[in-house]
């Protein structure tokens, strides 16, 4: 059950533009990352990016393009897993 006041919010934000959607996603995502993430170096990197000298960290996950455009290396020789596991022995 939605509450009264998120559901006039959400009501709110249907009304605004592409832009300032996407400013109020950033500020809420900020904010989530601020309560649930404060390490040290998660401030400083915070910090760094409020400031422009770093980028904000790109999405995870690799796009699907990518994905389809991937071609595994051909390499000769026997496989890689089986020198690890012949060193481990």
């Amino acid at each position: 059950m939605v509450s009264h006041n998120v559901s006039r919010i959400f009501q709110d934000a249907q009304s605004l533009s592409d832009a300032e959607r996407e400013e109020l996603r950033q500020l809420l995502a900020e904010r989530t990352v601020r309560q649930t993430d404060q390490s040290p170096q998660s401030l400083f990197r915070q910090a760094m990016v409020k400031r422009g000298l770093l980028s904000p960290e790109p999405p995870k996950g690799i796009p699907a393009e990518e994905l389809r455009a991937w071609k595994p290396i051909s390499v000769r020789g026997k496989p890689v897993s089986e020198t690890i596991i012949e060193e481990r022995r």
